[in-house]
């Protein structure tokens, strides 16, 4: 899937928001730092608050609010997962934001949303971002789209010719 949508910034995560894998025009959009291998999405959000979106306060609220139910439906699923248990017990240590989120007990799937991202070379740019989740091992593929017809589309397709160079 990474090779074939070259035109469409897509990652792949774990189940506890790890980062497995991103194509180019993810780099390209995104930047480097923010989405090599490894790195984790709620450590990022919660510990770092490492941001490139451009959320008002309740969207990143939302944001936050959508991380922790969907962690908790991966800890429900897998509840010896070692990675996951040591992840929710350095969540509630650091982060009063998450340990607030995470006694609300809320368990949902992350799905999607709309985001202005703060981008290295674009600039800022308002995609939407949805969220599949496979069933067998739920990974968590990420991927930024937009109307084909719209100016987004267009930067998005000069970003790709830029990732692929």
């Amino acid at each position: 899937m990474l090779a074939q949508l070259v035109n469409t910034p897509l990652a792949v995560y774990d189940a506890s928001w790890t980062m497995l894998s991103r194509n180019r025009l993810w780099v390209a959009l995104l930047g480097e730092e923010r989405s090599y291998v490894g790195r984790n999405l709620l450590r990022q959000t919660f510990l770092q608050r490492d941001r490139h979106t451009m959320q008002d306060h309740q969207q990143y609220a939302q944001f936050q609010r959508a991380l922790a139910a969907d962690l908790r439906t991966a800890a429900g699923r897998y509840p010896q997962d070692r990675e996951i248990r040591s992840l929710i017990a350095e969540l509630l240590e650091g982060s009063t934001d998450f340990a607030l989120l995470w006694a609300e007990g809320v368990v949902e799937p992350f799905r999607a949303e709309r985001k202005a991202i703060l981008s290295p070379l674009l600039g800022q740019i308002t995609l939407d971002c949805d969220v599949l989740i496979t069933s067998d091992d739920d990974l968590r593929i990420v991927i930024y789209t937009t109307d084909a017809s719209s100016i987004e589309a267009e930067r998005l397709c000069d970003l790709a010719q830029f990732a692929i160079t």
